[in-house]
């Protein structure tokens, strides 16, 4: 089971990552395939700078740095879960604070492509938080 949790926390947390990449250089967000034209936003957009016509170039290092930071705490707690790096005790805290940031993140951003992301850290946290 701890394999399992820890495949997940680690790729849950590059994906996360990956993402923040992406925003730290914005660019054109990534049309919707035609089967998805009924969203109102396209995939690497925020529904949050678009509704409120905020300047893009003034979130997007902030909006990265969430990103990178929820990313980073998920992989941090897949390597404590195995003691590599940081002690095994604090993984259940790094990865609550991991998959709260990415929750955030994930509806600030709010696609219907995020749906595993948005389940994956609802169900971490509600799992945790819970146990």
């Amino acid at each position: 089971m701890n394999t399992i949790l820890f495949a997940t926390l680690i790729v849950h947390g590059l994906i996360t990552t990956a993402i923040a990449l992406g925003s730290f250089r914005p660019g054109e967000p990534i049309p919707n395939p035609s089967w998805l034209g009924w969203w109102p936003t396209n995939l690497g957009e925020s529904w949050l700078v678009s509704d409120l016509r905020l300047p893009d170039t003034l979130f997007s290092p902030l909006f990265a740095l969430g990103w990178l930071a929820g990313g980073l705490l998920l992989i941090a707690s897949g390597l404590a879960l195995f003691d590599i790096l940081l002690p095994q005790e604090l993984w259940r805290q790094l990865a609550i604070l991991g998959s709260a940031i990415s929750l955030v993140m994930l509806v600030l951003y709010l696609h219907p492509l995020y749906v595993l992301g948005i389940t994956l850290s609802a169900g971490i946290l509600i799992a945790l938080l819970t146990a």
